[in-house]
């Protein structure tokens, strides 16, 4: 019996695919001294306006094709052999920068909320920014954890997206 993804489910995916640490400390930090905050409110509802379309068309997506593998899947059925083969490339590059970069995000987030507890081992700087082997345990761990939670199929991996993305709502 194939799992089916609730709205909820979808939306969660979504939103974690879109933001990330600049969501959290550009409004605050970048976007409000120098936008103000007409101009901030403007950013973040049309940056919600935008995950609610993708959303949508995720979800339609998924109530009209049944296969496995997505997005891929979806362009090679649908749009032929050349569509999902660029898809499938795009895909490919996407994954293949974003984990490592989002792994690489949650020391900074933990670097904000607890300071430099995870700041040991020091190996070089890089563009001003000093790189620690405790952050890239932290980073490693984390690209770990998220690996086997996918591995262990679409259901577990929706319910740890659904706490995140409604405790990054709140």
């Amino acid at each position: 019996m194939k799992s089916r993804l609730t709205k909820l489910d979808v939306f969660s995916i979504v939103l974690g695919s879109i933001i990330g640490w600049g969501s959290f400390m550009l409004p605050g930090t970048k976007f409000l001294k120098e936008a103000g905050v007409i101009n901030t409110t403007l950013g973040l509802f049309l940056g919600a306006l935008f995950i609610i379309i993708i959303q949508n068309s995720y979800y339609i997506m998924l109530e009209n094709h049944d296969d496995e593998g997505g997005e891929f899947s979806f362009a090679y059925k649908h749009c032929g052999r050349n569509h999902g083969f660029i898809v499938g490339w795009f895909l490919l590059l996407a994954y293949l920068t974003i984990i490592p970069l989002n792994g690489t995000a949650f020391p900074l987030v933990m670097r904000k909320i607890f300071g430099d507890v995870f700041q040991f081992g020091y190996l070089y700087s890089i563009a001003g920014y000093e790189v620690y082997i405790g952050e890239i345990i932290l980073s490693s761990l984390i690209v770990i954890l998220f690996a086997y939670i996918n591995i262990k199929g679409i259901k577990d991996s929706a319910k740890v997206q659904n706490i995140i993305a409604i405790t990054l709502v709140l």
